[in-house]
């Protein structure tokens, strides 16, 4: 996330914007922590990995049927997930879940309905880490506006 999307997220949020304004840069990062995005990360990921995705290992279970009845199925989409289950087995490297190819593929599963939307979710989530940010970051985030004399209460009284 840039300092400028950082800058529009807490100056949206009206909780961290006055904390901003109020220059209590640490507990606006802590209040804009839950609020920030998530982006894809590199997981690998096997048969067991998926169980473990899942609250209760039935619907991991779940999940790994419907994957390996797609790979024996005449879909276009049978060949890759059959190499991408190979990929799972024990002892294999396991898949990278956070890769753009393999996220397209789970998004093409759940169009299939091969997956359900929670399955879909469970798994897409699992290649993600939620953005960080620091009280640096917010810092930084500001500074524009604080030399700009912009980011004081009486600038954005009215808004």
């Amino acid at each position: 996330m840039t300092s400028d999307e950082l800058r529009t997220l807490i100056l949206t949020n009206s909780d961290a914007k006055a904390l901003a304004i109020d220059g209590r840069d640490e507990e606006c990062a802590a209040l804009i922590g839950p609020l920030m995005p998530w982006e894809p990360t590199s997981r690998k990921i096997g048969e067991l990995g998926v169980l473990d995705l899942f609250p209760n290992p039935l619907e991991g279970e779940a999940a790994m049927q419907a994957l390996e009845s797609a790979a024996v199925s005449d879909s276009p989409l049978a060949a890759v997930v059959k190499r991408a289950l190979k990929s799972m087995q024990p002892n294999a490297e396991g898949i990278d879940i956070g890769k753009a190819n393999t996220r397209l593929m789970l998004d093409m599963l759940r169009d299939a309905s091969v997956f359900t939307e929670e399955q879909h979710a469970t798994l897409k989530r699992a290649g993600e880490r939620q953005v960080t940010v620091s009280t640096a970051d917010v810092s930084a985030a500001l500074l524009p506006l604080r030399k700009e004399g912009k980011a004081t209460q009486k600038y954005w009284q009215g808004d």
